[in-house]
């Protein structure tokens, strides 16, 4: 009866200690994205990810902020960096550029681009470089709406008049403009509010618990979090029972 009981538990620790290192594999892939996520998110704002906007395609889509597969009407990408503004600054992809209430529309011609803010303007090369900026201090009227172009000249509107505007120092002129100029109204994605209030601090925390993923995601979080202590529960008591038995080998 001793000998059976012996046989007993010594094939009960085998099998556990089995699953033990079975568990363990499984969920160390897990542990260690939920471990560099986590390190991620304790410094995300000295590593800029609280104001990185969301600029991957795939992702854009999962959160609802375009088709997958296509570019949303509107938007603006210079040298494959996306346009937009955020929390009143202008952004070229994770850099900062200036002051910008939001975007008015975004004029190129061959060797620059010129975007246009409510009271603003601003100059770039078309690999999104820095090459001058106006505003009332340089004689640019607050409440421009709208942008075209009439030939060579880029046309700017505000409320009672058209403005001409040259590029060469970014000074405006008051223009007539006919019946057959088309505006470009600022769109609802130029404005990029919904596009920038996902950051990939979001995607971060989303990835962290498993919500990137939908409910199957949180599931195998749970799931991991759950194989964790039963990892922690086996480790301990075959810690301890090989501490008893250690012994009774040394007789």
């Amino acid at each position: 009866m001793f000998g059976f009981t012996s046989v007993f538990k010594s094939h009960w620790r085998f099998v556990l200690l089995r699953w033990h290192r079975r568990i363990g594999v499984a969920v160390a892939l897990l542990l260690l994205l939920l471990a560099v996520t986590g390190i991620l998110l304790n410094h995300s704002h000295d590593i800029g990810l609280d104001r990185k906007p969301l600029e991957n395609r795939w992702l854009r889509a999962h959160y609802g902020l375009e088709s997958a597969g296509a570019a949303s009407v509107g938007k603006h990408e210079l040298a494959g960096r996306a346009l937009g503004v955020r929390d009143g600054q202008l952004w070229l992809g994770d850099e900062q550029l200036t002051d910008c209430a939001h975007l008015v529309g975004v004029m190129e011609t061959r060797e620059q681009v010129l975007v246009v803010c409510p009271d603003r303007l601003v100059l770039l090369t078309p690999d999104g470089q820095l090459i001058d900026q106006a505003d009332s201090l340089r004689g640019i009227p607050s409440g421009l709406s709208a942008v075209s172009s009439d030939g060579d000249t880029i046309l700017l509107k505000t409320a009672d008049s058209s403005l001409g505007v040259n590029l060469a120092d970014l000074t405006v002129h008051t223009m007539q403009t006919g019946p057959d100029v088309v505006w470009q109204e600022p769109s609802v994605t130029m404005s990029s509010a919904p596009v920038d209030a996902i950051t990939w601090e979001r995607v971060m925390l989303d990835l962290h618990s498993g919500r990137l993923f939908g409910s199957f995601g949180v599931w195998l979080v749970d799931l991991t979090g759950i194989a964790t202590i039963l990892l922690a529960l086996s480790g301990v008591w075959l810690f301890f029972r090989r501490r008893r038995v250690a012994p009774s080998h040394t007789h």
